[in-house]
């Protein structure tokens, strides 16, 4: 059963539930900006005390680390070179998989499975000054 313990937005009523199956047709059917904004992963321990923030969305020109995942990958820190919000994935750059022809391609990785340890300077984060201020 859904229970009212959700949040007023626009004069509506957000319901939340427990069911998994009913989160995940939510997150599936989802809007573009939404899916974007919930891909966020957590910040260095340098970054989340200068920035005084936990966890920030992953955009493109951010430097991750892969932490989790494949032997092959993991332990790889690169800059992100594209975001797909549609599949939930990360290209980053120096992680590549071999296709059937020998050519290398970039691999997705999901957000899930890495930190980030420095952010794109192009200065469009609300979070660039310090947290807090």
């Amino acid at each position: 059963m859904a229970q009212n313990c959700g949040r007023r937005i626009d004069d509506s009523v957000i319901f939340m539930t427990i069911s998994a199956r009913k989160q995940r047709k939510r997150l599936y059917v989802a809007h573009t900006t939404e899916r974007r904004k919930s891909m966020v992963a957590p910040l260095s321990e340098e970054l989340s005390r200068q920035r005084n923030i936990r966890r920030i969305a992953v955009r493109k020109g951010d430097t991750v680390l892969v932490v989790k995942g494949d032997r092959e990958i993991r332990g790889i820190e690169g800059k992100v070179s594209e975001v797909d919000s549609v599949k939930r994935r990360v290209m980053i750059d120096g992680v590549t998989i071999a296709k059937a022809d020998g050519k290398q391609t970039a691999r997705p990785v999901s957000f899930s499975n890495l930190i980030i340890t420095g952010l794109s300077p192009d200065g469009k984060r609300k979070t660039q000054a310090k947290g807090g201020e």
